[in-house]
């Protein structure tokens, strides 16, 4: 017999374990988002917050590579909009990969974006700049 799973079951969990505690220590999974609306933050950030995660914000490029450098625990996730005033989130992410060396290629990436190209165009290029994956608001 088959059974619904329920949405706690199926929700990512917001908190991981870390093996670094013999206690079995755990700590919010961190979010950096990268966007120039403060909106987009605002709406980020109150739906991630409110299931546990921890959000850190920063409104253009230069911020988010300031904080991805000199932070003390290092993102497990960014979420990045592909419109930028000064540079594109694609730009961002080919950087990000291939000047930031000790930025692990396994840390997701995920671009979002509003542009009414067919999503098959933005997807693909998101890839090819080195994101995971990607979201059409």
């Amino acid at each position: 017999p088959s059974r619904a799973l329920s949405s706690s079951q199926t929700r990512l969990s917001a908190v991981e374990t870390t093996s670094d505690d013999r206690q079995g220590s755990q700590r919010k999974i961190r979010v950096l988002s990268v966007d120039d609306v403060e909106a987009n933050h605002s709406a980020l950030r109150s739906v991630l917050e409110a299931d546990g995660y921890e959000v850190t914000c920063a409104a253009g490029g230069g911020d988010a590579f300031a904080l991805v450098q000199k932070s003390k625990a290092p993102f497990d996730l960014i979420l990045l909009s592909l419109q930028r005033p000064s540079v594109t989130g694609y730009d961002f992410c080919r950087f990000l990969r291939e000047e930031m060396q000790f930025v692990s290629e396994l840390l997701p990436v995920i671009m979002i974006s509003t542009l009414s190209n067919p999503p098959s165009t933005f997807g693909i290029e998101s890839l090819r700049s080195g994101a995971h994956d990607f979201i059409a608001r």
